[in-house]
């Protein structure tokens, strides 16, 4: 009662349905994490070159709670960075990489002058993969050439070589 007290008094006793959705949103959010219950925004990605596969490199990224129906896959290149995925919280420092599984929920905060690289995998490549085997940790083994792949998938980005939809085919 004293949040919906305090927003009908918020300016002279106007205020708009906008602001109240907003605050009631963000009030709604509060009270469901104290509850143990996230709310996560949906992230729809468009691969508008025909990519099925995409790379990013992010200094001092955070972002907020959300999913998409790809697989991510996030590296820490320079600094210290804390990552959710699904319900487990990681601290993650140069080298450390994860998969985040299509439909789960994450968020990365990175410190200050810190670096994270993301490989965003459309669901026509990962679904066969995905759908048939859950890893035991999101945490990816620190011997796989996860940069290396970064690379090679950049410079065959960059080339339009693969993983570039023509037509009804992949190639």
């Amino acid at each position: 009662k004293l949040y919906i007290n305090c927003l009908f008094r918020f300016k002279n006793n106007t205020i708009t349905l906008w602001k109240f959705i907003v605050i009631f949103v963000i009030i709604s959010r509060e009270i469901l994490g104290r509850c143990g219950i996230m709310l996560g925004n949906y992230e729809k990605r468009s691969f508008s070159g025909g990519e099925t596969v995409w790379v990013g490199h992010y200094k001092n990224l955070t972002n907020v709670l959300h999913w998409h129906v790809e697989c991510e896959i996030i590296t820490v290149t320079e600094g210290n960075a804390q990552i959710k995925i699904g319900d487990q919280f990681f601290h993650a420092g140069k080298g450390d990489s994860f998969f985040c599984a299509g439909e789960e929920l994450h968020y990365i905060i990175s410190e200050p002058d810190s670096r994270v690289d993301i490989m965003i995998v459309d669901k026509s490549i990962s679904t066969n993969i995905a759908d048939k085997y859950t890893l035991l940790s999101p945490r990816l083994p620190a011997s796989l050439p996860i940069n290396d792949w970064f690379l090679r998938i950049e410079n065959e980005l960059l080339h339009k070589s693969a993983f570039i939809k023509k037509g009804r085919y992949s190639i």
